[in-house]
């Protein structure tokens, strides 16, 4: 009787084992899983209070008049040519 209790004993702790190395590997993946998004995304929102505050420095420039800013507003200010002119 004394040698089958060993045995379950023996079977128990390898069972014990496992599920603790079971556990182990399923945390160490949850905490991976948990890190990588502020890897990923932590540097662009590191930035966007920079990229937030350079916007609405332009809109407030472009809003108060004190001319155009970048390529696309100069293009907007450029004199139109005379009807039919230059055209074909």
């Amino acid at each position: 009787m004394a040698a089958s209790a060993d045995r379950n004993d023996g079977q128990q702790s390898r069972a014990t084992a496992l599920t603790a190395r079971l556990v182990q590997g399923l945390a160490a993946s949850v905490l991976v899983a948990s890190i990588l998004p502020v890897v990923l995304l932590g540097p662009s929102l590191l930035r966007a209070p920079l990229k937030l505050g350079r916007e609405l420095h332009a809109d407030v420039q472009r809003l108060v008049g004190d001319g155009p800013t970048g390529p696309r507003a100069r293009a907007e200010h450029v004199t139109p040519r005379a009807s039919g002119e230059g055209r074909r």
